[in-house]
């Protein structure tokens, strides 16, 4: 089990998002001691998926990060309040989604449940929705990215903004392996069960 928490720094709206294994006061100690603000605990969530949540909760409030603190973001009441209710939403769903992952793990037969009720049209309808908006959203996220990527050009970042960096990376090439060591290939090809989710 874990902790995620939200502090205020001081009586602004910056707020210092994290997570711990050790008790909330324990935390709230180190940063009073290593920042000259005071930390006030706004929130704690006690959860065994306190990585997942803390997760969540840093994505959904990405664009008020403070520039230059990895964990301070400027959050109103109203933005705050919005996000730990979806939090909240969302450890609930975990389990749910923990099901659902073990279903993907088995072979499905060929019937289908039938007949769809009402409410599953209307969740088809919004799924459909859902991905026509992240689609757009997609490839406004890629326009801008490439933005920057060509304003960084061959540097390793912009300003304080954002970084581009080069790392080393291993990669291995399964097509050549299968045609040079067929053996090799097939000793460590493993025949596995895969669920494809698709909306007619």
């Amino acid at each position: 089990m874990g902790f995620v928490h939200v502090f205020r720094s001081g009586n602004g709206p910056a707020h210092k998002i994290g997570k711990t294994r050790r008790a909330i006061a324990d935390r709230l100690k180190d940063y009073e001691t290593s920042n000259p603000e005071e930390f006030t605990l706004v929130h704690q969530i006690e959860t065994e998926h306190y990585t997942e949540v803390e997760t969540f909760i840093k994505r959904s409030v990405a664009s008020h990060r403070i520039l230059g603190r990895r964990e301070l973001f400027n959050l109103q009441p109203t933005i705050l309040g919005g996000v730990i209710e979806a939090a909240h939403s969302y450890l609930a769903f975990l389990p749910e989604e923990e099901e659902v992952e073990a279903l993907s793990q088995l072979p499905a037969d060929s019937a289908r449940v039938v007949p769809a009720r009402a409410e599953d049209q209307a969740v088809r309808r919004r799924l459909l929705e859902l991905d026509e908006e992240i689609a757009v959203r997609i490839y406004e996220r890629d326009r801008l990215r490439a933005g920057m990527k060509r304003a960084i050009g061959t540097a390793a970042g912009l300003g304080s903004l954002a970084t581009w960096k080069s790392f080393p990376k291993d990669k291995l090439d399964p097509a050549r392996l299968k045609e040079e060591r067929p053996e090799v290939h097939a000793e460590y090809t493993e025949k596995v069960i895969e669920r494809r989710f698709r909306l007619l």
